[in-house]
């Protein structure tokens, strides 16, 4: 005989319906999400101070030709600031800078949701198994009480 009802309930949990590895995983996919509301807070952060920089540059470029073309006319002056802000070296890298990190958060973004939703499974699937896991004591302890003989 060896092995006893609760054992081998037990080692079904464990072997077969892999119950602790389910919530193992979850606690990892929660544990990842954390770090990946941190990257996805620092981009953000970084997306807001390169708006910002490129927002001074092309203040700065702009007060720059309008003291240099100050005979232009408006209309004349925009052609030229467009030009000199879209060939401005440091614009070009602050955009780029931009387009990057934007990626990269994009990225994280993606990230989290798919993450959210691995987690979501993981979540109804430990629920599956405490449902059937009651069930299967529930039946236990019908049996055990129907098979017992009166005095």
């Amino acid at each position: 005989m060896g092995d006893s009802t609760e054992a081998r309930a037990i080692n079904y949990a464990e072997q077969v319906l892999a119950v602790h590895d389910v919530y193992n995983e979850a606690k990892q996919a929660t544990a990842s999400l954390k770090h990946l509301f941190a990257a996805e807070a620092a981009y953000a952060a970084r997306k807001r101070e390169l708006a910002e920089a490129i927002a001074d540059r092309t203040s700065m470029v702009t007060s720059e030709l309008r003291a240099k073309y100050n005979d232009l006319s408006a209309t004349a002056f925009k052609p030229v600031l467009d030009l000199a802000l879209q060939d401005d070296p440091d614009l070009k890298r602050l955009r780029f800078q931009m387009v990057s990190t934007q990626h990269e958060h994009d990225k994280c973004s993606g990230e989290i949701k798919s993450t959210e939703a691995f987690v979501r499974v993981l979540t109804a699937r430990m629920e599956n198994l405490n449902g059937l896991l009651n069930f299967y004591a529930a039946v236990k302890t019908t049996k055990s009480t129907t098979t017992k003989p009166s005095s």
